[in-house]
């Protein structure tokens, strides 16, 4: 039975269909650790029962693979493998994969959050009334601005369409 080992404790957090899914393809999911990311030491101790891995921001090296016999599969779960050694993986014949737009959504609405929170001084707002008062501050509406977006991938446009409801 393959093994598949996951590396990131964000991993199906808020849903039980990738269990689901790999329970299903007999894919054995191994999660040594759950509260946090796998220590490399760790790392390297379960990599030799895995077929596949799905990683998050954990370094595979060389020496990650070598000490894989069985890898077939490095999924990063979510963008970008620049954790990943591709090369040292594609000379093992390891097939490296992500999820690209996989938290996208989450990006923009953190970043447009982000907008709110600085314009309208919620950080301020919040800390005084948690301490009794009841400030009366002030910041620009968003409404009429014009807001930059360098680069309009993905995560760009969905900015791009929040901005738009607010004006």
């Amino acid at each position: 039975m393959p093994t598949t080992l996951i590396t990131t404790p964000t991993f199906a957090r808020h849903s039980t269909r990738p269990w689901q899914i790999l329970d299903a393809a007999g894919a054995g999911p191994l999660r040594p650790c759950e509260e946090a990311a796998l220590p490399s030491t760790e790392l390297l101790k379960y990599a030799a029962e895995a077929d596949a891995m799905i990683v998050g921001m954990d370094a595979i090296a060389a020496e990650v693979m070598d000490a894989s016999p069985r890898l077939k599969v490095i999924a990063k779960h979510g963008v970008g493998v620049d954790t990943i050694d591709v090369a040292a993986a594609r000379s093992r014949g390891i097939a490296v994969v992500c999820a690209p737009g996989s938290n996208s959504r989450a990006v923009a609405e953190y970043t447009f959050g982000l907008l709110l929170s600085a314009t309208r001084s919620l950080g301020a707002s919040h800390t005084a009334v948690a301490a009794g008062g009841w400030p009366k501050l002030f910041g620009p509406e968003l409404h009429g601005k014009t807001l930059g977006i360098v680069g309009f991938g993905r995560i760009g446009r969905l900015l791009a369409g929040y901005a738009r409801a607010f004006g």
